[in-house]
């Protein structure tokens, strides 16, 4: 027996959409909620791969490699301020 205050859901086959009648997210809007991986998110999660390196390598590479994961942290910052740049005007990311 159903709940009195409680609304109950259609048990018909029509109240489930099919894979034709499936609601799609609208892709062309630029803030679209789906979740994708930002290219310079990418890099900063590669600017630890470095960082990484060092616990496992010689100490002779410490300051080469601490240079690499720098460069890569910095050109991910860089390229989040164009990006967000670039919102914020209204021009192409």
């Amino acid at each position: 027996m159903a709940h009195p205050t409680r609304p109950t859901l259609p048990t018909t086959p029509a109240a489930s959409p099919s894979s034709a009648d499936e609601v799609r997210p609208d892709l062309s809007h630029p803030e679209a909620d789906i979740p994708r991986g930002e290219p310079w998110m990418k890099l900063l999660m590669l600017a630890i791969v470095p960082v990484m390196l060092t616990l496992v390598l010689p100490r002779v590479l410490l300051i080469p490699l601490s240079l690499i994961s720098v460069a890569l942290f910095v050109a991910s910052l860089v390229m989040l301020s164009r990006q967000s740049r670039g919102q914020r005007t209204g021009g192409a990311k």
